[in-house]
């Protein structure tokens, strides 16, 4: 019994060292999609779509420009994860997909599911290869095979040795060296073994030290709390805000489509001011009570709080 309560004991203060100090990042809030939409809006714009209702697209990008290029992969818990340099990567290269198709240009359509990047990979030689695609919350492919691989110029290549380093656009394989490659792709997945087989797609990653054979540390995701929050990565950890909505992706449209045709948000006039305009119109028949006044004080005080902390949310 007291080699049970020592090793309870000892799983504890394991716990409250490796775990206690990430418990803020823990849980994953669940929200409308005004955020997404108000966030996104100061790097982009949002433009209504035959095909997909609503789209956005970046600013700021030049005709030549596609997803998936200014960043680096990493090895996570969840596979191959995507780590984004662009503001608005945490957004769109996790939830929802990037086209061309019935768009003008790359543009994203968002999703309700978070997966570590809306990819599909493929090997080819000493190459690997990536293409922003529809997939569902399991990582299948939505898209034909005909569509997938019709165009070069929508895949991105880099040598296997760059896999997991930081990218810039001297490492990707030209348009005419991407249509070689595409000729001569092969299926890219892998299986990772941890407590049971795990099936992943992209290539198998270098999990062992090659000098000692020990297993490298694997990052585990994280949560953050808001679009805007930071936190560094470290060789165990790597963070991202990755909500759950409300909304599923019809409802998801829908909030844009009701966001996209208000006024700008109404400036927050001052608490006081507010209150006594409410109070001067609430009953103009006859002169309220001290105590009356004070509890109608009271209470629009509380709604005025409540509002001005949602639209602050909203801000964020």
């Amino acid at each position: 019994m007291q080699t049970l309560f020592i090793g309870l004991a000892t799983i504890l203060a394991f716990a409250q060292v490796h775990v206690g100090d990430r418990a803020p990042h823990v849980d994953r809030p669940t929200i409308d999609f005004d955020p997404f939409y108000l966030e996104l809006t100061q790097h982009g714009s949002w433009s209504p779509n035959e095909t997909y209702r609503f789209v956005f697209r970046p600013k700021g990008t030049s005709s030549t420009w596609r997803p998936y290029r200014n960043g680096r992969w990493i090895y996570s818990d969840h596979g191959w994860t995507w780590r984004g340099k662009e503001a608005w990567s945490w957004a769109t290269d996790h939830f929802g997909f990037w086209t061309q198709r019935g768009v003008s240009g790359w543009s994203w359509i968002p999703g309700e599911f978070w997966l570590p990047a809306m990819v599909e990979w493929i090997q080819s030689g000493d190459y690997v290869g990536w293409r922003p695609s529809i997939l569902d919350r399991f990582s299948n492919m939505e898209e034909s095979e005909s569509l997938r691989y019709s165009n070069p110029a929508e895949w991105n290549f880099i040598p296997n040795a760059k896999l997991g380093q930081p990218l810039t656009p001297a490492d990707f394989a030209s348009d005419e060296q991407a249509a070689e490659l595409l000729a001569n792709r092969e299926p890219c997945d892998h299986v990772f073994v941890a407590w049971r087989e795990i099936p992943r797609p992209g290539p198998a990653p270098v999990i062992d030290d090659p000098a000692t054979g020990e297993r490298l540390p694997i990052p585990v995701v994280q949560n953050l709390t808001n679009p805007t929050q930071t936190a560094t990565d470290t060789a165990d950890a790597i963070f991202f805000y990755r909500p759950r909505f409300y909304q599923d992706s019809d409802g998801i449209i829908r909030r844009i489509e009701i966001l996209s045709s208000r006024p700008d948000k109404p400036a927050v006039v001052s608490a006081r001011e507010e209150i006594q305009t409410a109070i001067n119109a609430s009953q103009p028949e006859r002169r309220l009570t001290r105590q009356e006044r004070e509890a109608q004080w009271k209470r629009l005080e509380k709604a005025h709080e409540r509002e001005v902390e949602r639209w602050e949310r909203l801000r964020r």
